[in-house]
């Protein structure tokens, strides 16, 4: 799957879509980047990007970020409020 910037729907960026996992929490794994440009340009130091749509709390958010940094080659994993951040939705659509 991929989706395409606002600004330019000729640049796409790759998206991994997790739906059968959970039957109450979805998971998508967007690429910021593509062929130099960023999909969400407030977040240029940001490779990828983590969507949860549906049932989830601060604690689950939290547990989930903690195992990410154990990942072996995650440099970093930081919560981040979508409202801070230009966009009239969330980037996957269930």
């Amino acid at each position: 799957m991929q989706i395409c910037a606002k600004d330019n729907p000729s640049h796409t960026f790759p998206v991994f879509c997790d739906r059968e996992t959970s039957e109450v929490l979805y998971y998508s794994l967007i690429s910021n980047k593509s062929t130099n440009n960023l999909l969400v340009k407030e977040l240029p130091n940001i490779d990828f990007i983590l969507e949860l749509s549906g049932e989830t709390n601060k604690s689950n958010i939290q547990s989930l970020i903690k195992e990410i940094k154990q990942i072996p080659g995650i440099i970093a994993a930081i919560e981040i409020n979508p409202e801070k951040i230009k966009r009239k939705s969330a980037f996957c659509a269930f």
